[in-house]
């Protein structure tokens, strides 16, 4: 039976559990209980994004790390319009092994007014293209009209072989 020396290895094992008494981490490893570290990735950097547009066309929300695998854990999209915007879409979208997907869509009603949001959560998070525009889009032509999009997510530093 192996027992496990190091501090900072219960330390850590405690704060992943979510247990502050010490005593109760088990500190000897059998051959049914063994401790696991990743050692490959590191969570790097957790983000909260948002943005607005009153204007037709598309606008970034952010645009994912050259250098880092980014995460999407999260996103909302909303849409408000008044009865004279004849918009017809809004949406948000990302681009997930090299194909541009739209993640949330809103389908206006023409010549009324419109208030609409939309969120989820992915319970496995989305691996976003490195390098790419997470980006939320709307079309109107006549009338008023908001499109808003946020998005939750975490970059993983990936340790190079």
């Amino acid at each position: 039976m192996v027992e496990i020396q190091n501090s900072k290895i219960v330390d850590s094992i405690s704060e992943k559990v979510k247990e502050s008494n010490l005593n109760l981490i088990p500190r000897q490893l059998a051959n049914s209980v063994q401790a696991v570290i990743d050692v490959g990735r590191n969570i790097d950097q957790h983000f909260i994004e948002s943005t607005k547009s009153t204007s037709s066309g598309s606008t970034t929300i952010v645009s994912t790390p050259t250098n880092k695998d980014f995460y999407l854990t999260s996103c909302s999209l909303g849409l408000i319009k008044d009865a004279a915007s004849d918009n017809v879409a809004a949406d948000l979208r990302a681009t997930v092994n090299g194909t541009v997907e739209f993640l949330l869509q809103i389908v206006g009603i023409t010549l009324t007014a419109q208030e609409t949001h939309l969120t989820v959560s992915f319970p496995e998070p989305i691996k976003l293209d490195r390098g790419t525009a997470i980006k939320i889009q709307g079309t109107a032509t006549a009338g008023n009209f908001h499109k808003t999009g946020t998005i939750t997510g975490y970059t993983i530093d990936t340790l190079e072989k």
